[in-house]
């Protein structure tokens, strides 16, 4: 027998103002709880976007039964209204930038990936581990590689 996380219902939302205009495009479980925190007096990044605001309200868009359909919809309807496209790191949004890998020794390029989760797929090295590089706060990951933002 499936367990609950497994039956979870996933769903694609819009939060809307009183023109009509969509202000955001999420994906969740629980439309009421993200709502809560969406209106919520900011904690930490990702609360609070709304916050003390009236006039917004949450549209169910679509539902779906795995995570992954959930968040490749999200990803279609960010584009329609024209949102920056983004990728997913457990609950973190970073922006969709092309990345390319060096050998730390040589310098030699050794690819070039179109996200950073991709680029450490294939070099079968840490989402952290790579966006650290990027950004500079590790020069060498794996005793291998290093990154940099193309």
């Amino acid at each position: 027998m499936a367990n609950k996380k497994q039956r979870r219902k996933w769903y694609v939302y819009t939060i809307v103002n009183q023109t009509g205009k969509v202000e955001y495009v999420g994906c969740t479980y629980s439309p009421k709880k993200r709502m809560y925190a969406h209106k919520g007096k900011p904690k930490c990044s990702g609360w609070g976007k709304f916050y003390g605001r009236v006039d917004v309200k949450m549209e169910i868009v679509e539902e779906f039964k795995t995570r992954r359909e959930g968040f490749d919809y999200e990803a279609e309807l960010k584009t329609h209204y024209g949102f920056e496209i983004t990728e997913r790191k457990g609950s973190k949004l970073m922006p969709l930038m092309s990345v390319k890998a060096y050998c730390s020794k040589t310098g030699k390029e050794l690819g070039t990936y179109p996200s950073i989760s991709e680029a450490a797929r294939q070099c079968n090295v840490g989402f952290r581990s790579v966006s650290s590089s990027i950004k500079g706060r590790v020069k060498v990951v794996d005793k291998k590689y290093t990154f940099k933002e193309c």
